[in-house]
């Protein structure tokens, strides 16, 4: 059984079709694979190639033992643009089952650029976090910025932020592989116009590697943004940065 999160389409769906993936999903939810099966083959029989019915078939594939026939299903869907959350969350799950754990991580590198809850969510499975060499929930840990190996050339100031002279600080968590690069990040805190660009530069650091066995590891980090003048500003709060749920690692000097 698979636990499913509800995930909403990027592009604004009609009412006719968010009615059909609330109730898809809904059996997904409940496992019910055979009716999730059955409404998507009644679906794409009346509307054909939706790509939503595409991707809850492939759910349901998926659901009922099938993680070849899932894959298939979703290989033309992610080819294209308008590829959903949804799809590389299902195709995720699909090598996970399979095995085939490079390609998963590959699934939530693509996913954390529109939905890094799920890609959070998919790089955290047992299994996945077995293979990369974690054997219980990844460690959590504040990292200084000595810790950073590579940070290139800060990036364009954004725009808006510019020209209305806000400035700060985006608190973020990150997934780190093995090397030391990022798999997915995500912002906690910060002034909405800088969230973006913040997040897209710390995809681009190397961290020092900080765990003996070489696994993966989560962390947070603040990225400032200055303005020479600048009235708005927002500083990240301190518990955020030194926060008693998380460890500082001992060789992060």
């Amino acid at each position: 059984m698979f636990a499913v999160l509800l995930v909403p389409c990027q592009s604004a769906p009609a009412p006719v079709l968010r009615d059909f993936q609330v109730e898809g999903l809904d059996l997904a939810r409940a496992a019910r694979w055979a009716e999730l099966k059955s409404l998507c083959a009644e679906r794409i029989s009346s509307t054909p190639a939706d790509p939503v019915a595409e991707v809850l078939m492939a759910y349901a594939e998926l659901g009922l033992g099938s993680p070849e026939t899932a894959l298939s299903r979703l290989t033309p869907i992610l080819a294209s643009k308008a590829a959903s959350p949804l799809a590389w969350w299902v195709s995720g799950l699909c090598h996970i089952h399979q095995g085939t754990f490079e390609l998963a991580v590959e699934d939530a590198r693509r996913l954390s650029d529109f939905h890094p809850d799920l890609a959070f969510e998919l790089l955290q499975r047992p299994a996945l976090l077995k293979h990369l060499g974690c054997e219980g929930p990844l460690p959590r840990r504040v990292i200084p910025n000595a810790t950073r190996l590579d940070q290139p050339s800060a990036p364009t100031y954004p725009a808006g932020a510019r020209n209305l002279g806000i400035h700060g600080d985006v608190v973020m968590d990150l997934i780190l592989d093995a090397q030391g690069k990022p798999i997915a990040a995500k912002a906690i805190w910060g002034p909405p116009l800088l969230v973006p660009t913040a997040v897209d530069y710390a995809k681009t650091f190397t961290f020092k590697p900080i765990l003996p066995t070489g696994g993966p590891v989560m962390l947070r980090i603040s990225v400032p943004f200055r303005l020479v003048r600048g009235a708005n500003y927002q500083a990240a709060p301190k518990q955020l940065l030194a926060s008693d749920a998380l460890e500082r690692p001992s060789d992060s000097k």
